[in-house]
């Protein structure tokens, strides 16, 4: 059974990176200072129903980081938690064990600054 739900990401289509310039240099001219958070993918699910796109995942990732790090703000990698068991709960969302990590990361970089 065909799943309509389960998008691939569509690499075709910069406007996701744009926006996210666009709100790095909003942050720069209005003086904030935003601290990002890269947010991890759900693996296993991607590997079930569309095992072909997996490959997309890790490199939007590195493509995300890459413009994060050409613009020198700040940001947590959270997308290293993407194959860890228990870290989704369903397809998208993470599971409260998914969440706990990510806090522990934000908890980590507020302690060590």
């Amino acid at each position: 059974t065909e799943k309509h739900w389960c998008k691939p990401i569509n690499e075709e289509n910069d406007f996701r990176y744009d926006e996210l310039s666009a709100f790095i240099a909003l942050c720069k001219e209005l003086n904030i200072e935003a601290t990002f958070i890269v947010a991890p993918y759900n693996d296993r699910f991607v590997r079930q129903y569309d095992p072909s796109s997996i490959y997309a995942y890790p490199k939007t990732i590195n493509r995300i980081k890459a413009l994060l790090d050409e613009s020198k703000v700040s940001y947590i990698d959270a997308s290293d938690i993407s194959t860890l068991p228990g870290t989704f709960d369903g397809h998208q969302h993470h599971s409260s064990y998914g969440a706990y990590l990510i806090y522990k990361k934000i908890k980590n970089r507020l302690i060590n600054e």
